[in-house]
């Protein structure tokens, strides 16, 4: 990506895109719950688009923090390897687990289970009409963190 004349939006709709198709199928796939009850589906479906909207913009923030490289070739893994461990990376996980169960837990507090229900998925909706904006601010970011990145990758073990 760095030597192609990719533009960064552009790649990480792509990546963005890829994400959501699959979180798409899952919510589709997630059909066979409403045996269970529909009030069972609609929670998959707030979820499903709790993770459009935000977690899939948080995962690809994520990504400018990377700067590890992943060797597919390899039959080794790099789990226990120095440098393969990235705190920043770790860091945005609290807002991708903790968020949603704060949102949903001050709802219910507030309006039952239903409200919390529906809290997610509205956050999940604001963040789908929000892309464009956060998509610039994530570019911004890789844009930041591009030499530092390709110094990282250069340095090989």
């Amino acid at each position: 990506m760095m030597t192609l004349n990719v533009p960064y939006k552009e790649y990480l709709k792509a990546k963005w895109w890829l994400m959501n198709i699959v979180t798409g199928v899952s919510i589709i796939v997630a059909l066979c719950y409403a045996y269970f009850g529909w009030e069972v589906y609609v929670t998959f479906f707030a979820a499903g688009l709790y993770n459009i909207g935000v977690n899939s913009q948080f995962t690809l923030w994520s990504g400018a923090f990377n700067k590890t490289q992943i060797d597919l070739n390899s039959k080794e893994k790099r789990l226990g390897q120095k440098g393969s461990f990235n705190m920043i990376s770790m860091l945005l996980l609290i807002p991708k687990m903790l968020l949603p169960m704060g949102v949903f837990a001050l709802a219910k507090y507030f309006t039952g289970i239903t409200g919390g229900v529906i809290s997610i998925a509205i956050i999940g909706i604001i963040g789908f009409f929000m892309r464009e904006k956060i998509f610039d601010i994530i570019v911004k970011h890789y844009k930041k963190e591009k030499y530092s990145t390709l110094d990282a990758f250069k340095n090989k073990d």
